[in-house]
């Protein structure tokens, strides 16, 4: 299969005779420089390398391409890269850096949470998927909507690729628990997942996907973003839609679209080490997490809107039991 975008890029799909890698990818622009990758969705392409040559055949009459051999340079620094955008990010060498240009030290707090709201763009595009993405189930609980009225349990998602390819449907379990089955021989697992909360019932055959669920019309409002390992979310995490942090308050059910809600580090299923959590009116609650994921114990902070002002202090669930003010670095 071959394909051709905006930019210029040629990118080639073709069944190859490795059991272990069943599909290569192949790119180029100007068909002297042809990069070996591997396909994580239509817009990412990992593991990079340069190609010297390709032995192959071609069916006359399908056109189809079959991959025979390839032979690749020695030593080749190897890269991910973005299509949408023509963007190269080296993955190895001495000048990888994974995180270069998301948590930089040169990065001021203001402009990287601006560049993390952008729901439009994957800040982690270039991180490679996990091989054991998942194996027959998806399984992880997202604590923050536990007791909480309308999220905790029956609330209905799809689970969809960045290119919004639908790929799997279920609702929610007690405690805010996703439970699903998964196919692993998917392809869209390895890479970002999103977990929409926004969908509705529907009988329009333009949208209608599975048990005549579908896509709202409407802006992304209620959803999380991240890569899965095993079935359980794994690396960096964004959820959008900011919701009371008290799942005990009147309206605790009621939803802020599209706003940031949280941004941190997922292992194994759940929260690990510093995260922020965004509030309706634009405070945030950041620190390190204990244990169980829960943003509980000293020092962490309640952050006013203006980046600038914070309360440092012991929290229990996220919520301020005692606290002092101080004021934050630019």
């Amino acid at each position: 299969m071959i394909r051709h975008d905006t930019l210029g890029h040629y990118v080639f799909s073709a069944p190859s005779k490795d059991s272990a890698s069943p599909t290569r990818i192949l790119y180029t622009k100007d068909f002297k420089d042809v990069y070996d990758c591997v396909d994580a969705n239509s817009h990412h392409l990992h593991d990079c390398r340069r190609v010297l040559e390709v032995q192959g055949t071609v069916n006359q009459e399908s056109c189809h391409l079959r991959i025979t051999g390839i032979s690749l340079g020695d030593g080749e620094e190897r890269f991910s890269f973005n299509l949408k955008e023509d963007v190269k990010f080296m993955t190895s060498g001495k000048d990888y850096d994974p995180f270069k240009g998301v948590c930089s030290k040169e990065t001021d707090l203001e402009t990287w949470l601006e560049d993390m709201q952008n729901a439009a763009k994957d800040p982690f595009w270039h991180l490679p998927g996990y091989e054991e993405a998942v194996t027959s189930t998806i399984d992880f609980t997202f604590s923050h909507y536990a007791g909480r009225p309308g999220f905790d349990s029956g609330r209905r998602f799809v689970v969809r690729s960045a290119d919004r390819t639908l790929i799997s449907e279920g609702r929610t379990k007690p405690g805010g628990r996703f439970l699903i089955d998964a196919d692993p021989e998917q392809n869209d697992w390895r890479a970002t997942v999103v977990f929409d909360m926004d969908v509705t019932e529907t009988n329009r055959p333009s949208v209608v996907w599975k048990s005549g669920i579908a896509l709202s019309d409407a802006p992304d409002r209620h959803f999380i973003v991240g890569r899965l390992r095993r079935g359980r979310l794994q690396g960096p995490v964004r959820v959008f839609g900011q919701v009371t942090n008290d799942p005990n308050e009147d309206c605790a059910g009621e939803l802020l679209s599209g706003e940031l809600a949280f941004v941190g580090h997922y292992g194994d299923g759940r929260p690990e080490g510093y995260v922020w959590r965004g509030l309706k009116g634009g405070a945030w609650v950041h620190g390190k997490v204990n244990e169980e994921g829960e943003l509980t114990g000293e020092n962490i902070a309640y952050v006013y809107p203006d980046l600038r002002t914070a309360l440092i202090g012991k929290f229990k669930r996220g919520i301020m039991v005692s606290q002092r003010k101080v004021s934050l670095r630019a």
